[in-house]
């Protein structure tokens, strides 16, 4: 489909003239109107009725006169988010990433990254992950910090990736918890005492929110034991988990990278054998800048800083 063409049409019906439609293209009437006729020959399709008020469409010319306009109005629109990009400093690095750990990390690896990089701008966009991975799949961003599943690690994608921190499934839950024992200690995140999941049927829970890849994970963790929890509200904030469990004396299961120091929450290994990698990932035909390629380095060093 010649856009062109389409242009041609819409001028002729918006300005009820061939003569006005010609002279807006800067081309002879005739040269118009020999396009005007080949596209009813091929269209078999009469557009136009030509009467006093001038040219006015056919019940036809009315569909296709609409359909050109949606399609010149993509057109426009995306030569107008390409001129954006094209517009872009060369020297910019856009990040997405859920709210959360990934906000932390950002703010512990900038101060760093702009002491070696003043000239570049590099920013943050907060979303849930599904979106950040989507924007990133249609070039609106340039890396994602995400959660990346088993089904994921093993699977041929068009993401390249690296691995933040090795993770697992985590059982968390109050401190004084009648099913924590009066001995409990955590001394260490890989040290944890092992729960029976099977023990917590009869607990309720708060789990992080459908929205997030990591509640996938923990659905398929209790179809595999067979286990349905009774589950109280769930949050888009993982992070903010440790925190809620006591206010209703509640249970949940988290990534072990979400766990943070404190006394009055107990943590408990489950019988998960699948491991997750936080990561920052990008397309496999982006070529990573030596900027890039720092603050990925700078991701590796500084996610200590916040995990437990």
């Amino acid at each position: 489909m010649d856009l062109k063409q389409l242009e041609y049409i819409v001028a002729i019906a918006e300005n009820k003239s061939l003569t006005k439609a010609a002279q807006q293209f800067y081309i002879s009437q005739s040269a118009l109107s020999q396009q005007l006729s080949k596209l009813e020959n091929d269209l078999k399709l009469k557009l136009f009725i030509r009467d006093k008020q001038g040219f006015r469409p056919t019940p036809a010319g009315k569909l296709y006169i609409e359909n050109a306009k949606r399609i010149i109005l993509i057109r426009d629109k995306t030569y107008e988010e390409l001129a954006r990009y094209s517009q872009r400093q060369e020297k910019s690095i856009l990040i997405g990433a859920a709210a959360g750990r990934s906000t932390t990390l950002f703010a512990h690896v900038y101060p760093d990254f702009k002491e070696k990089y003043p000239d570049y701008e590099i920013s943050l966009k907060e979303g849930p992950t599904q979106e950040a991975e989507r924007h990133m799949d249609l070039g609106m961003l340039d890396m994602v910090l995400t959660l990346m599943m088993p089904q994921e690690l093993k699977a041929d994608s068009n993401v390249n990736h690296t691995c933040l921190n090795r993770e697992k499934l985590i059982l968390v839950m109050p401190r004084n918890h009648h099913l924590v024992p009066k001995d409990y200690s955590a001394a260490d995140v890989y040290g944890y005492t092992h729960m029976d999941i099977n023990m917590l049927k009869n607990e309720r829970f708060i789990l992080p929110s459908k929205r997030t890849k990591l509640r996938m994970h923990i659905d398929e963790f209790f179809q595999a034991h067979d286990f349905e929890p009774d589950i109280a509200y769930d949050v888009l904030s993982t992070s903010a988990i440790c925190n809620l469990v006591n206010m209703g004396d509640l249970c949940s299961v988290i990534s072990s990278g979400f766990l943070s120091h404190r006394d009055d929450i107990a943590f408990f290994d489950l019988e998960n054998e699948m491991t997750m990698e936080y990561s920052v990932s990008w397309k496999k035909n982006h070529r990573l800048s030596e900027a890039e390629l720092y603050f990925i380095e700078l991701c590796r060093k500084k996610i200590r800083e916040i995990i437990i």
